[in-house]
């Protein structure tokens, strides 16, 4: 029996550093591992998601977001949970499976609102206003986008908030309601200009 320590930033410091294979490497070698924690396994497949569908290989993605999904639901892990199903809704929203996209955010914000996990409720919301944007349907984006900048400031993400206030401006510039588009938009430049402040 040997204990094993894994260096997940180092990890995840190859895969941002689009050392993508080193980084795949190290996550297939520590899954052949015996007597793996469940955690860990949990852990290496959400890597592996994220590396695949940085590389745009969503499929593969996909199968190791839902091989993560279900460690950590077994492990209870809710956090990790919702934030896979947001990861397998976003990608399913890439490939146009829009129906499959709103179904893995519709489980994602329900545990987020039962376990109130509000960070990852805003960014549900995120994702399904700009998928309802992208779809014309103009009225349930701004739905998404007026509810999840509400959370946003009640959990201070100003990034977060950014995002909202700019998205929100671009659907009011999109149905030519171009004043409140351009309070908006400068809004959110305002927050981004003073993030590092």
């Amino acid at each position: 029996y040997e204990i094993y320590q894994c260096d997940w930033s180092s990890d995840v410091c190859s895969s941002d550093l689009n050392k993508f294979e080193s980084a795949k490497k190290k996550c297939y070698d520590l899954l052949k591992r015996r007597k793996l924690e469940k955690e860990i396994k949990a852990k290496t497949y959400n890597i592996l998601g994220i590396i695949e569908s940085e590389a745009s290989n969503f499929e593969n993605a996909i199968m190791h977001f839902q091989k993560a999904y279900g460690y950590f639901q077994n492990l209870n892990d809710l956090f990790n949970s919702v934030k896979t199903l947001t990861n397998l809704g976003n990608i399913n929203n890439i490939l146009l499976n829009k129906e499959k996209a709103f179904i893995y955010w519709e489980k994602a914000l329900k545990i987020s609102r039962e376990q109130g996990i509000l960070e990852e409720e805003t960014l549900v919301l995120l994702n399904y206003g700009i998928a309802n944007y992208e779809s014309s349907d103009f009225k349930a984006s701004e739905k998404s986008y007026k509810r999840g900048l509400k959370l946003a400031k009640l959990v201070e993400t100003k990034f977060t908030m950014g995002l909202f206030l700019l998205n929100v401006g671009e659907l009011y510039l999109e149905t030519a309601k171009y004043a409140s588009g351009l309070i908006n938009l400068e809004l959110a430049l305002d927050i981004f200009e003073n993030l590092g402040s």
